[in-house]
């Protein structure tokens, strides 16, 4: 018989004033996986926590009654925790299940994942669509899955790590199994979704950009155009979409892609509304026109701040007037900005915010969303961080992996009392969405009834978050 595979998305924490959370959101990862695994004739189920809504004693039930041959965890960072508490639950109840966790969660070093929950077999890092499929061939065949590519294996409760053997082709990777989740139960978050029903989708991974703060592979890897149009397509025929968010983190990279692309969705007829998230730096008006022609309403921008050096710090590589031009070319091609902000980085004051603020009242984009920055296990800042002292590798372990919050309490990741950091970000929240020309500019812009719904919505959570009422980290 063939081994049964169960791929779970456990709750997530939700970031303080990030909205990103508020609806559950597809988890196309596990659902790619899940394809990889139905294409070589594995049965395989997908149990996303949140988007059923469950309880803990009712992911714990399901876990206990229905037996499988390998349970794995697509984690990040703020599901973690959650990921190694229910191996334990699995473990407990199965003891020959074999339990595995992957994704962004698994940045921290396996002797330290395994040291902090015994009922874990496998670290899987990079990308699964290959890692999935061998575990359930070595079930099949009855042996160990150790040797595996990409991953550690528990060896006595010590890691034996097997390198990974390469990237995976985009254009080789299958549509993601969508039909074994709760579609009905999804929303593209605000201020997306204005088109539903919304979907997500991939079409690159990877990062060519060297931003310290992010953590992502700089390896740029993506899908050609004609499958991207066929992609979206598909969502629309077979799943009802009207509107697709790509998650890909810089959709922009390469020029010539995102041309074809528009092309073939004008080409085609699609008649998607569609949204996605770039730099500053790589879109040009020729672009932006093509973009707007073939259904894109809304583009994300990682702006972070309007003090030079601060964005020099983070390694951003764009200037302030790239920033202002940029979102005004934005504009007049009739298509949305949102600008993503950080606040607290290393030589933030009282006037650097106060420069960020004016360049967000002075460039106007549609939405604006600040955050402050998080710690992080790996790459550039953290490990500058670190070396300041600010925080500890027993801190980051605590945060993470125990659901010790406490350090951020005292201290911002850059070292600032953590109620100064607070204020910053609510007063600049503030700043920006409390205007009376801002409101009704909004409410003069508003193109359905569920956008009015998503964006009342979201300003109540927004207030909520900013006086305590939620429970949020960060």
């Amino acid at each position: 018989m063939k081994p049964r595979t169960l791929l779970v998305f456990p709750r997530s924490k939700r970031i303080r004033l990030n909205i990103s959370g508020f609806f559950p959101m597809a988890p196309v990862g596990i659902a790619t996986l899940a394809s990889c695994l139905r294409n070589e004739g594995y049965p395989v189920d997908l149990l996303d926590v949140e988007g059923l809504g469950m309880t803990d004693a009712q992911v714990d039930e399901h876990l206990q009654r229905l037996p499988y041959d390998h349970v794995g965890f697509s984690t990040t960072l703020f599901s973690l925790s959650a990921a190694l508490r229910l191996a334990t639950v699995v473990k407990r109840h199965h003891p020959g299940t074999v339990t595995s966790i992957g994704g962004s969660g698994t940045v921290f070093q396996s002797d330290q994942l395994f040291a902090s929950c015994g009922s874990l077999d496998i670290v899987a890092r990079g990308e699964g669509e290959r890692t999935v499929v061998a575990i359930a061939k070595a079930i099949e065949e009855g042996r160990p899955p150790r040797g595996i590519p990409g991953t550690a294996f528990a060896v006595g409760g010590l890691p034996e790590e097997t390198p990974a053997d390469g990237y995976i082709d985009m254009d080789r990777v299958p549509r993601p199994a969508l039909d074994l989740l709760p579609l009905h139960r999804y929303r593209l978050h605000p201020p997306f979704g204005v088109y539903p029903p919304g979907q997500y989708i991939e079409s690159a991974r990877g990062c060519p950009y060297g931003c310290s703060f992010c953590m992502l592979s700089r390896k740029l890897r993506e899908r050609s155009a004609d499958l991207v149009v066929d992609d979206v397509i598909d969502l629309r025929d077979r799943y009802g979409a009207r509107e697709v968010h790509f998650v890909d983190p810089t959709f922009t990279a390469t020029r010539d892609r995102v041309l074809a692309i528009c092309e073939g969705l004008i080409r085609r007829k699609a008649r998607v509304h569609w949204t996605c998230k770039t730099r500053c730096d790589v879109v040009d008006r020729e672009m932006l026109t093509a973009m707007a022609a073939s259904g894109c309403y809304s583009i994300s921008y990682g702006v972070e701040s309007a003090e030079p050096a601060i964005l020099e710090g983070f390694n951003k590589g764009i200037t302030v007037e790239q920033i202002e031009t940029c979102l005004r070319e934005t504009k007049r091609a009739g298509i949305r900005a949102l600008a993503y902000l950080m606040i607290g980085a290393p030589g933030e004051t009282d006037e650097t915010v106060r420069r960020t603020m004016a360049l967000m009242r002075r460039c106007q984009p549609d939405f604006a969303l600040y955050a402050q920055i998080q710690p992080e296990p790996q790459g550039q800042f953290g490990a500058e961080v670190g070396g300041r002292g600010i925080f500890s590798e027993e801190d980051l372990i605590a945060y993470y992996l125990r659901d010790d919050h406490s350090v951020l309490k005292r201290s911002s990741t850059a070292g600032f009392p953590a109620a100064q950091v607070d204020r910053w970000v609510s007063r600049a929240f503030a700043d920006f969405y409390l205007r009376p020309r801002y409101v009704l500019g909004r409410l003069r812009d508003l193109r359905s009834t569920a956008e009015f719904v998503n964006l009342f919505r979201a300003a109540g959570v927004l207030v909520a978050d900013a006086i305590g009422l939620n429970k949020t980290v960060g």
